[in-house]
């Protein structure tokens, strides 16, 4: 494998080639979930980038619930405020605990849940789920926001995964997988590399 050394150059192939895609299919946005993490926020500075030449509009979403780490939200936001033409923040607690309330409780018929004093499902319970089948199930709901956001504004889904966690499998199958993927080509190393080259390019 031969070292990247150029990260500009690096930086401006990606911006093209998103770009050229785009145009060549006549798409009018990007939509972007944004974590938190380094993924999605050099994502995020190469989609803005190529809005800024394009004048097609960066749509970001955070989309949280109650189990992100802690800090992950506040980063996506400083990463959506930078970066986006638009950018919202919508908490699918509810949305999640309603959906896995339906699905293990027809099952299963063992799902306990509390509701909060607002009328909300604030917690479900059920020996059945596993953390990763919980996790699976939270990444699919938020793609169905995105595709959903995609559709609205004629747009598509930008992909975050690098080339580290597709070859060790490291991703939600129908979950966290877009339709265009501008850092594809990068072990996570230089997903790493790249973030540095752009801290001192925006300074």
């Amino acid at each position: 494998m031969k070292e990247i050394t150029d990260y500009g150059k690096v930086f401006e192939t990606l911006v093209q080639k998103t770009r050229d895609y785009l145009v060549g299919n006549n798409l009018s946005a990007m939509v972007l979930g944004i974590s938190g993490g380094i993924d999605s926020t050099v994502v995020a500075a190469i989609c803005r980038e190529v809005s800024d030449r394009t004048g097609i509009p960066l749509i970001g979403r955070s989309l949280p619930s109650k189990y992100n780490k802690k800090g992950e939200t506040t980063t996506a936001d400083l990463v959506g405020k930078a970066f986006c033409n638009d950018y919202k923040v919508f908490n699918i607690n509810e949305l999640y605990h309603s959906c896995i309330m339906q699905i293990t409780h027809k099952e299963t018929g063992s799902t306990k849940y509390t509701v909060g004093d607002n009328g909300n499902i604030e917690s479900v319970e059920n020996t059945f789920q596993t953390p990763i089948a919980n996790g699976n199930i939270q990444a699919r709901l938020r793609m169905i926001y995105l595709y959903n956001l995609a559709s609205i504004h004629k747009g598509l889904v930008m992909d975050t995964d690098n080339l580290t966690e597709n070859n060790l499998g490291y991703f939600t199958i129908h979950g966290d997988v877009g339709d265009f993927n501008p850092i594809g080509g990068l072990w996570k190393t230089e997903v790493f590399e790249l973030a540095k080259w752009l801290i001192d390019h925006y300074k």
